[in-house]
């Protein structure tokens, strides 16, 4: 099961790929998923598209597809999906690490300090009438 932001950068990936393969009006037929698990074999992350010839809705044929090959629907945009299986040996597709830690603001001395811009500091002091 992939986290929201594994996910996130899977679509990102795919954002660039091309179409595959084209699923028509035969539906999802053992040599379609033949293909999808080759491709999915070699390449880790695929797109297919559903042609709109065919009798089942691309939401369905993408869940099949993914219980059948045992991967993962990671989008389903208009009559394209998108999915994703992790390869046992060299995965291609890295998924996102933490972002690294900000560095903290050093406020400056001496004459730097009399003419560098004011930062604010969260209070805000205000004059009393």
């Amino acid at each position: 099961m992939l986290t929201g932001k594994e996910r996130a950068q899977y679509r990102k990936e795919a954002n660039g790929l091309e179409t595959i393969m084209q699923i028509g009006k035969g539906g999802l037929e053992e040599a379609s998923i033949r293909q999808i698990d080759e491709a999915l074999t070699a390449r880790e992350l695929i797109k297919i598209r559903v042609l709109e010839t065919c009798s089942e809705s691309v939401r369905e044929i993408a869940t099949a597809a993914a219980e059948a090959t045992h991967s993962e629907c990671i989008q389903v945009i208009g009559a394209k999906f998108v999915l994703w299986r992790k390869k046992p040996e060299k995965p291609i597709v890295i998924a996102p690490t933490a972002p690294a830690p900000k560095k903290p603001v050093k406020k400056p001395s001496g004459k730097a300090a009399k003419f560098a811009p004011k930062v604010y500091t969260g209070k805000k002091k205000t004059p009393r009438k």
